[in-house]
C-alpha cells in the first residue's frame, strides 16, 4: 500500500512539473545587421535542455517593441514587433501588416516596418478569456504633430485580434487596430497586465502622462473596457519619465511597481478581485548625475521578495520584506565598462521561466548580462556581466513583455530546466509551510526532489540560526520554539544542490 501511495505521489509531482503553463518559453530577438540577404538573428527557446541561444533565419526584426506567446506546451503561436504579426513559422499572418498604422508611422517612421516599431513596454499579448483559439495583441500607437518643433506622443490604445483556427491553424488577423481608449495623454512604456482573481480575465494598467492617474482596463468575455481611473501616489511629471522606465506586477499579482530613474520606485498594493491600487510607497534611487537621459527598468525575483532596478551603469536590489524599503536597498554592482563592441550597460530586464533575470543593453552588443540567483540576498544573487554570448547583435532596449502566466501555480519556475549552456543552475520553488505565524513546531510539505536535502533557517539579517537534513519523507517538522520572535526564511536544497525551495514565516 505504501509503495502504491509513493508511486501515485511521484506521478502527481511529475505531472505538476510538466503541466506548467509555458506561454513565455520562446523569446524572439534581434535587429538584422548582417549584409547578407534574409534574416540573421537569434532567439531563446526554454523548451530545450540545456537551454541555449538559437539562430533564427526568418521572421520579423525588432527596433524595441517585442511581445510573443506560446501555447501551454511551449510551442510558438505568434509574436509582434509593433508593425506586423507573425505566426509560429515566422511568417507574417494574412492581414498581419500595418499594426499601429497612422501619421507617426507614415511621416516620422517612414512607413517602413522592416525594423519594427520603436518602444520599450508598449505592447502585450493576452489570451482571450472567452475563446481558447483567440488572442489579443494590445498596443499603443504614437501620434505625430508636424510643426517647427515636431513632437510625437501616445494618446490611444488599440487591440488586434488573432484567430488561430484560420490559415490551416497558423492564425489570421480578424480584427485590426481597434481603438478602445483615446483622447488622453499616456506615458510611453509602463504597460503591464495581470490575471484576474477569477483566473480567467485580465487586468491591464497604463499610467497617464504628467499626473498621477492610472488607467485600469479589464479584458473579459465582453472585450477590453476601461474599468477605472485612479489618482494615487506622486505626480509623474518629470519631462524624461515617459519611455525611460518600466512597470511590473510582482509574481503573486498583489503588488504593482513602476520605476524610472527620475521618479524612483513606486510600489502599490493591488487587489486582483477589484482592480484597485492602494497604499503607495516611494523610494528614491541614486543614479549617475552626469547622464542627462537614463533608461531604466524593474524586475522581481520569483519568490516576490527581491526587486531589481537596472539604472544604466548600476544595478540595485531591494528587499521588499523590509518594513522601510530604505533599509533594504543594496547596490549590487556598477557596470564593468566592457564594450562588446559598444557599451554593455544595464537596461531592460525580464525574468525567464528558469527564474533567472536577463538584462539587455541600451546599445547593439553581442552579449547580455544575467542574474543567476535572484532570490539570494545582496551580491549572492550572482550577477554575471556579459554572461550570455549572442551569435548576432542585439536590438537596443528590447525584451519581450510577458505577464506572469504561472501566477497561481505552486511552482513559479520550471524545475525541469536544470542547466544553461550545459552548466548546472539553481531553480527556486516555494514551499508550503504551516502554521504561519508559529510559536513552536512548523510543518513543511516537501516535493519529491527535496527529500533528504539540506535545510537552513536565517533571520532577517541573513544570519544562520538553525540547519539540518530533511528525512526521506514528504513532510519536514522543525522546532522553532527556541527562536526569538521575528521574521525568518527557510531554505531547503535538494540532494544535488541544483534546486532549492524556500518559504518565509513569522515566529510569534
Amino acid at each position: 500500500m505504501r509503495i502504491v501511495l509513493f508511486i501515485s505521489l511521484l506521478l502527481l509531482s511529475y505531472a505538476s512539473v510538466f503541466s506548467q503553463n509555458k506561454a513565455d518559453y520562446q523569446w524572439i530577438f534581434s535587429r538584422d545587421q548582417d549584409t547578407l540577404p534574409g534574416v540573421q538573428s537569434y532567439m531563446f527557446d526554454f523548451n530545450e535542455e540545456p537551454f541555449r541561444v538559437k539562430n533564427r533565419y526568418a521572421g520579423l526584426e525588432f527596433n524595441g517593441i517585442n511581445a510573443s506567446i506560446c501555447d501551454e506546451q511551449g510551442n510558438l503561436l505568434l509574436y509582434t514587433n509593433g508593425c506586423a504579426i507573425a505566426n509560429g513559422d515566422h511568417e507574417v499572418m494574412p492581414n498581419g501588416y500595418d499594426i499601429n498604422e497612422g501619421n507617426y508611422f507614415e511621416n516620422w517612421w517612414g512607413g517602413d516596418c522592416g525594423d519594427g516599431y520603436p518602444g520599450r513596454q508598449d505592447v502585450i499579448i493576452l489570451p482571450s478569456p472567452s475563446n481558447q483559439n483567440e488572442y489579443y495583441v494590445i498596443h499603443k500607437p504614437r501620434t505625430f504633430l508636424p510643426s517647427s518643433d515636431p513632437i510625437n506622443f501616445i494618446d490611444e490604445i488599440r487591440y488586434t485580434k488573432v484567430d488561430l483556427t484560420l490559415d490551416n491553424g497558423k492564425g489570421d488577423v480578424v480584427e485590426k487596430n481597434v481603438t478602445f481608449f483615446d483622447g488622453t495623454r499616456l506615458l510611453w512604456s509602463y504597460f503591464d497586465a495581470v490575471l484576474h482573481e477569477n483566473q480567467k480575465d485580465w487586468w491591464i494598467i497604463q499610467p497617464g502622462f504628467g499626473g498621477n492617474s492610472y488607467y485600469t482596463f479589464l479584458l473579459d468575455s465582453t472585450g477590453i473596457n476601461l474599468h477605472s481611473v485612479q489618482d494615487i501616489g506622486p505626480t509623474l511629471d518629470h519631462p524624461f519619465v515617459t519611455a525611460s522606465g518600466t512597470a511590473k506586477f510582482d509574481p503573486t499579482g498583489n503588488y504593482y511597481s513602476i520605476f524610472s530613474a527620475y521618479t524612483g520606485l513606486l510600489l502599490f498594493d493591488f487587489d486582483r478581485a477589484t482592480g484597485a491600487l492602494s497604499n503607495s510607497v516611494v523610494l528614491e534611487v541614486e543614479s549617475n548625475p552626469d547622464i542627462s537621459t537614463i533608461f531604466s527598468s524593474i524586475e522581481w525575483s520569483a519568490s516576490g521578495r527581491y526587486i531589481y532596478l537596472a539604472v544604466h551603469d548600476r544595478l540595485y536590489q531591494i528587499d521588499s520584506y523590509e518594513e522601510d524599503l530604505e533599509d533594504g536597498i543594496v547596490l549590487i554592482d556598477f557596470w564593468n565598462g566592457v564594450l562588446d563592441p559598444f557599451a554593455t550597460t544595464f537596461n531592460m530586464m525580464a525574468r525567464g521561466p528558469d527564474c533567472k533575470i536577463y538584462i539587455c543593453s541600451n546599445s547593439s552588443v553581442l552579449s547580455y548580462s544575467v542574474i543567476k540567483n535572484p532570490d539570494e540576498q545582496g551580491t549572492d544573487c550572482n550577477l554575471v556581466q556579459q554572461g550570455i554570448k549572442l551569435p548576432y547583435f542585439s536590438t537596443v532596449s528590447s525584451m519581450p513583455n510577458f505577464p506572469n502566466f504561472r501566477i497561481d501555480e505552486d511552482e513559479v519556475c520550471d524545475s525541469s530546466i536544470t542547466s544553461i549552456f550545459g552548466h548546472p543552475i539553481e531553480v527556486t520553488q516555494k514551499l508550503k509551510l504551516y502554521p504561519n505565524p508559529s510559536s513552536g513546531m512548523i510543518n513543511i510539505e516537501l516535493p519529491e526532489q527535496a527529500k533528504s536535502g539540506n535545510w537552513e533557517i536565517r533571520d532577517n539579517n541573513s544570519q544562520l540560526v538553525k540547519s539540518g537534513i530533511s528525512s526521506d519523507s514528504f513532510n519536514l517538522q522543525i522546532d522553532c520554539s527556541m527562536l526569538l520572535p521575528g521574521v525568518y526564511y527557510l531554505k531547503v536544497l535538494n540532494k544535488e544542490n541544483q534546486k532549492y525551495y524556500n518559504s518565509r514565516f513569522v515566529r510569534m
